[in-house]
């Protein structure tokens, strides 16, 4: 009887000290920053906000007058695109080797010329193209990467083969399309970055593709790749 009433005596002190505790005080947690609301996105390289973007294939690429092109008239876009180079550039060998080109491949650009009005149908929708492409070279937003890739080009067809001209000649132009069609890219991810901060919704991630790839591309001997 002594062990049982020593056992009950124990369960009452435990039992009172139970009652007799205090609650231990919890910290709230810290309140979550408020982040400043992104900024407005901006259109790149500087370009106004009503740019018209032309028209993207199923695959999302841009069509330009360089898209699809015959042999001659690839040889004549090249000469205008060289040609808006060395009038807007302000590069001194890049209009030395504009110049070089020219002389060195006269007769293949005769027969490119010739051939490109016939393509068009005749003088004036072949002028109306022209224009058209002059323009399009000439689109300020894309000068600086264009004028980089306008030199390189420039000085490799100062010294190519003629023989050689055709294939450089259909080498060269994506070259020098390039950083138009990655200038359309970028404006297009402007409008989908705009669409989305005026809906209140978060931008999207952004990634630096130059470090997600792991081995550069492979350049063709004689042809530098534009910046993207």
């Amino acid at each position: 009887m002594r062990i049982l009433y020593s056992v009950a005596a124990m369960a009452i002190v435990l039992a009172a000290c139970a009652r007799r505790a205090e609650p231990v005080a919890v910290a709230p947690p810290p309140p979550l920053p408020v982040l400043p609301p992104a900024a407005r996105p901006t259109p790149p390289s500087g370009a106004a906000a009503n740019v018209v973007l032309p028209r993207q294939n199923p695959d999302g690429s841009f069509v330009t007058p360089n898209s699809v092109l015959t042999p001659a008239a690839t040889a004549w876009h090249l000469r205008a695109a060289l040609n808006v180079a060395a009038l807007r550039c302000n590069d001194d060998a890049l209009l030395s080797n504009y110049n070089g080109f020219v002389k060195g491949h006269a007769a293949a650009l005769k027969t490119a010329h010739a051939a490109s009005m016939k393509e068009a149908g005749g003088t004036a929708p072949f002028d109306d193209a022209m224009t058209r492409l002059y323009n399009y070279f000439a689109l300020p937003p894309v000068q600086t990467a264009f004028c980089t890739a306008a030199a390189t080009v420039a000085e490799e067809g100062a010294r190519t083969p003629a023989a050689e001209f055709a294939r450089f000649a259909a080498l060269s132009v994506p070259v020098l399309d390039a950083p138009f069609t990655n200038f359309f890219a970028q404006y297009a991810a402007y409008r989908t970055d705009l669409a989305r901060w005026e809906a209140g919704q978060p931008p999207r991630l952004a990634y630096d593709m130059a470090v997600m790839v792991a081995d550069p591309a492979p350049r063709r001997p004689g042809i530098a790749v534009a910046a993207r």
